[in-house]
């Protein structure tokens, strides 16, 4: 799976990779939360849970996660899309509030441009001073087969620190393709189908569909790379630094875009 490109210039992409240093995700997921733990190695990038059951001991692994409102971010639209780019991008956002393989191209296929929006996007996060504290003392599990390919220098251990998320999505038509919009809810609905997964779906405005789900969902991710120490089997550096900085030193850490061009990031695994 890996990277999906998209064009630059698109005003969220850009804030949440220059502004946030975020990974935007092609699928919204649950799962992806605050002290999980993503696997890197090249273009692949896996998600491989909580970081918990890598540690050493049977103490529990606790970190406070703060949240926060992003006005900045909420409402804020994407860059306008053609009506095939548009339809594929709002399945893959179905997708991830429970509705795979929904295909709502002929919902669309009279609208010439439109954009996407979030609403209520809050940003859950762990303080990195605060992380470092609780990992001072604790050990990688080597005997843990997942921990391995970390020691092995194979894949980038990596933390997620802050997650971005949404519990819905706008559609946002140009004036021409907005006439009828009462119509196309319909016919949304219609394309969905019956189901036990509850989704709002209305009329916004006059030339805007909202997508309203129960749960919020991850739409974007910060993460931090650990530098694992071999001889210890400690985490010793948020950084590509000698084995002797310690974690409390992490306040200096380097939050990691995984991509160098504008993409969607889906996991390999």
């Amino acid at each position: 799976m890996g990277f999906f490109s998209i064009c630059k210039g698109d005003p969220v992409i850009e804030a949440l990779r220059e502004i946030f240093k975020a990974n935007p995700l092609r699928i919204p997921e649950k799962r992806v939360q605050p002290c999980c733990v993503v696997a890197k190695k090249d273009k692949k990038v896996s998600f491989r849970g909580k970081l918990g059951p890598l540690l050493q001991g049977d103490e529990a692994f606790e970190v406070p996660i703060h949240s926060s409102k992003m006005p900045q971010l909420s409402g804020k639209k994407t860059k306008e899309v053609g009506a095939e780019m548009g339809a594929k991008i709002c399945g893959d956002l179905l997708k991830g509030f429970g509705f795979p393989g929904v295909d709502l191209s002929t919902a669309f296929n009279n609208s010439k441009d439109f954009s996407f929006s979030f609403q209520n996007v809050e940003r859950h996060y762990i303080e990195i001073n605060e992380l470092g504290a609780a990992l001072s003392s604790r050990e990688i599990n080597r005997d843990n087969p997942a921990a391995t390919i970390f020691f092995k220098s194979e894949s980038s251990l990596l933390l997620i620190d802050s997650i971005i998320t949404s519990s819905g999505f706008d559609i946002n038509m140009n004036k021409d393709a907005s006439a009828n919009l009462d119509v196309k809810v319909d016919e949304i609905k219609n394309l969905i189908g019956e189901t036990d997964v509850k989704l709002n779906i209305k009329k916004n405005s006059e030339n805007s569909i909202s997508f309203e789900g129960e749960d919020a969902l991850t739409f974007a991710f910060t993460c931090v790379e650990f530098v694992l120490d071999p001889a210890t089997n400690k985490i010793t550096s948020l950084e590509h630094e000698p084995s002797n900085v310690t974690m409390e030193k992490a306040a200096k850490s380097k939050k990691m875009v995984l991509d160098e061009e504008p993409s969607l990031l889906s996991f390999d695994d």
